[in-house]
């Protein structure tokens, strides 16, 4: 035991034929019913033998950082909605975004010291493949210097999927109104500034009177509440937007969507990100909306997407937001949920309960030099 927790970056990087390294990695031991628990995952540890330089295509990287998610929740059901990712299999590690160092490489595109961006399993040491469509090397190209972990936040596919919703799928204009459920979290987060800077009203909703604040003194939002202690969501839209409005950014689905399609104005749009309310519910036991006839109704757009078919917008997008953080004109919060393998069981039920502000991360290894760039 003691052998697997001393295993050291330096052992790993000896220039052999072969090498070996004790690792942790979480996999799912069983599926979850509803609310995720800690006895549906189990921290492994085994060795990692691997050849330097790795078997054409694959990285042998040291993970630094790992993103915590609301959609994996969605993956580790049998039957997910998420038709184009296969579900999670009992047994095998879970995926999720990470930031990690490259140890080894048999890819002339990567470079031993590198930090890449990518998908890696839930593990401090990992074999990935430099082959896989969404893996970006981390570049000082921009004139950024933030900290890493933003990468896995306001410069990654959260970002991404905020910007893409509000200029791609809505096509937001200047002086229009928006409504953003979870506001507080990863995507809303960013989509409440961007829209403003656009020249929009925004409201946001939250699940605690803290973050309700935060949207409204430090993230910019003309108004929140706490969809808690609301007890009629339509009425609480109706006094927030009495003339209704004109965009929805979708990411709680139930009641909420409910309560928004009865709120929205005729011609409004509305981009599906995410549902989370439904994420820990049986399909039968979950909530049917009611009032979709306002789809056909009032005209209305409702366009939901995957961030990965739009990968090919992330320099236009880096370069865009980088530049916003860089002048102060947005902030992100990084709510750092826990470090080390051991915590991340912790850290996925704490998201789902509503615990994080901003986008959830797990500090793997700070690597000491490799927490900002330079």
């Amino acid at each position: 035991e003691r052998e697997m927790e001393d295993a050291s970056e330096a052992q790993v990087c000896g220039r052999g034929v072969e090498g070996r390294v004790w690792k942790k990695e979480v996999v799912m031991v069983s599926r979850p019913q509803g609310m995720p628990v800690e006895a549906n995952f189990e921290v492994r540890r085994s060795e990692l033998v691997f050849q330097v330089p790795p078997p054409p295509g694959f990285l042998l990287v040291k993970v630094l950082w790992l993103s915590v998610d609301p959609y994996l929740r969605e993956i580790m059901n049998e039957d997910n909605g998420l038709t184009v990712i296969p579900p999670f299999q009992i047994g095998q590690p879970i995926f999720v975004g990470s930031i990690s160092k490259v140890l080894a490489s048999s890819d002339p595109k990567f470079k031993e010291g590198n930090i890449v961006q990518t998908m890696s399993p839930v593990a401090d040491y990992a074999l990935i493949s430099s082959e896989f469509f969404s893996i970006y090397k981390i570049e000082h190209t921009h004139a950024i210097n933030v900290p890493l972990n933003q990468y896995l936040g306001v410069l990654g596919f959260p970002g991404l999927t905020a910007w893409v919703g509000l200029n791609v799928i809505t096509q937001l204009q200047a002086n229009e109104e928006v409504f953003i459920s979870a506001a507080a979290g990863a995507v809303g987060l960013l989509a409440g500034q961007l829209a403003k800077l656009k020249g929009c009203r925004v409201v946001g909703s939250a699940g605690t009177d803290e973050k309700v604040r935060m949207l409204k003194e430090v993230y910019q939002f003309d108004e929140a509440f706490n969809y808690k202690t609301e007890k009629d969501l339509n009425s609480t839209l109706k006094r927030y937007f009495p003339s209704g409005f004109d965009v929805y950014f979708e990411n709680v689905g139930g009641n909420t969507l409910e309560a928004a399609l009865e709120n929205i104005r005729r011609k409004g749009r509305i981009i599906a990100c995410g549902m989370i309310s439904q994420y820990n519910k049986e399909y039968k036991e979950r909530d049917g909306v009611r009032n979709l006839m306002h789809v056909i109704g009032k005209s209305l757009k409702m366009e939901g997407f995957m961030v990965g078919d739009y990968r090919h917008m992330r320099d236009d997008f880096i370069k865009e937001v980088g530049k916003l953080l860089q002048q102060g004109r947005i902030s992100y919060h990084m709510d750092i949920l826990g470090r080390g393998i051991d915590e991340f069981t912790k850290a996925f039920v704490g998201l789902l309960g509503g615990k994080n502000i901003g986008k959830a991360v797990l500090l793997i290894d700070d690597g000491e030099n490799h927490e900002t760039l330079l």
